[in-house]
């Protein structure tokens, strides 16, 4: 489990050294625990994309079926929903699947 935690942290940062400071938008490629499920709790894409928006990234995401669900999870945060996978790669920097 450290482990895991540790590796979340290790994207984050190699976002923020491949992107730079500027943290122009980044796209996130599905939410859930397990693709095609809306199963969010325990998901490391949820965790990563806390920890890129606390970093300062724009953050753009889809997931068809993991949405609502992660919508609930986090309310407080600033990040946008795309209606597609295109619609969320628009523009950005990086795109994480």
């Amino acid at each position: 489990m450290r482990i895991n935690a540790e590796q979340r942290r290790v994207f984050s940062t190699k976002c923020a050294a491949r992107c730079g400071a500027s943290w122009e938008k980044l796209a996130v490629l599905g939410l859930a625990f397990k693709g095609g499920t809306d199963e969010v709790r325990e998901s490391p894409a949820i965790a990563i994309v806390e920890a890129l928006l606390r970093e300062g990234a724009q953050v753009r995401v889809y997931d068809p079926a993991a949405t609502a669900k992660a919508r609930l999870i986090i309310r407080k945060m600033a990040w946008l929903y795309a209606s597609d996978p295109y619609g969320a790669a628009e523009g950005c920097e990086a795109c994480w699947c």
